[in-house]
């Protein structure tokens, strides 16, 4: 399977070097070092994960901040984060979805606790997602999307034609669906038979009803 595997890697990253495999959570790894694209860097890290059929479901990419797209550092810079001093920048590659925009912040709330956050954006500088204190050990594993049914799909394609899709997980037979909605995330639930069950949509308190 090893050879399988390196073959699927370097067909997608031609000059991969310094490969080591791991398993995690039933995927196989390969931490490499490749160029970047329009970047003054020789190289970065990168990790790329396959399935045991050799395909791809995912790509960390450890990238500088001047990478990031412009829509993504202006809206950071405009964000309760921008003072924080930032630890790291990911890029998320991942199969059938977003790509996805991950910097990594430590600072002191006010309280006086010292904290981490992950601050995830859309390539055009929607924030989807905010996690406090992820860990140092966490790698995006549960961030792989799910297949679901055709039929969520031509849900979502009926009812938010405009809609990009950010994450899709599947657990006991329910199925999550994360959408960028022109600006407005949402998250979808779907039971076992691809029936719609809700929508949330994460409000600012000014744009509730005032009823």
């Amino acid at each position: 399977l090893k050879k399988e595997l390196e073959a699927a890697l370097y067909d997608r990253y031609p000059d991969a070097r310094d490969i080591t495999w791991s398993e995690r959570g039933g995927y196989y790894v390969a931490d490499f070092t490749a160029a970047l694209v329009r970047s003054s860097m020789d190289a970065v890290r990168y990790s790329a994960w396959f399935d045991g059929g050799c395909g791809w479901h995912m790509t960390e990419t450890d990238i500088p901040f001047d990478m990031l797209p412009e829509a993504v550092r202006t809206a950071f810079a405009a964000g309760e984060y921008a003072e924080w001093r930032i630890d790291d920048v990911d890029m998320l590659l991942r199969n059938g979805v977003e790509t996805i925009y991950v910097i990594e912040v430590e600072g002191t709330t006010e309280d006086g606790v010292r904290q981490e956050v992950d601050l995830y954006y859309s390539e055009d500088g929607i924030l989807v997602k905010t996690v406090v204190d992820a860990g140092d050990d966490y790698d995006y594993d549960d961030y792989i999307p799910d297949s679901p049914a055709q039929g969520i799909f031509a849900f979502i394609e009926a009812n938010y034609p405009d809609a990009r899709i950010v994450d899709i997980d599947v657990e006991d037979g329910m199925t999550e669906v994360e959408i960028i909605d022109g600006r407005v995330c949402r998250e979808l639930l779907f039971d076992r038979s691809e029936n719609w069950l809700y929508t949330k949509t994460e409000l600012w308190p000014g744009d509730v009803p005032q009823e």
